[in-house]
């Protein structure tokens, strides 16, 4: 806070180098500009811990307005809507997103539509048999997974 913008740069700019067989952890760890850092670092920590204790001396002095208990309720949830109508608005959202896009839009309908043939050619002549069941079985994985 006290030291002018020439200090500041200084305080920037002055560089630690190692002396000869000397690490740079170890040249940093007995370098002025640590020091500096370390007491600017306490002096933040003080100057919060003085704001606390002022914030909740006066505290004390501030009187808070009456409100309704619906009022108490919508203030003390997380969220401004319940999580229905945070779902309603995603599942808007996403609609009219998918709508307004063409070409999103002719690709799905492709893709469903490719898909729909070869599942659909897949399943023509099952039995009804055990053989049959495996590939309905096996051809309901494949939609879901893929479809």
């Amino acid at each position: 806070h006290g030291k002018s913008s020439k200090q500041k740069a200084d305080l920037r700019c002055k560089r630690t180098v190692p002396i000869k067989g000397q690490n740079i952890h170890d040249a940093w760890q007995q370098s002025d500009q640590l020091q500096a850092l370390k007491s600017r670092i306490d002096a933040m920590k003080r100057e919060r811990y003085e704001n606390k204790k002022e914030d909740a001396v006066n505290c004390n002095k501030i009187v808070a307005p009456k409100v309704s208990k619906v009022w108490h309720r919508l203030w003390r949830r997380k969220y401004a809507s319940s999580r229905i109508k945070q779902l309603w608005f995603l599942i808007h959202r996403r609609t009219m997103m998918y709508w307004r896009n063409p070409e999103d839009l002719c690709a799905r309908f492709v893709r469903s539509l490719g898909l729909g043939l070869l599942f659909g050619t897949l399943s023509v002549h099952t039995g009804l048999d055990q053989h049959g069941a495996n590939s309905r079985a096996s051809l309901s994985f494949l939609v879901l997974t893929f479809a």
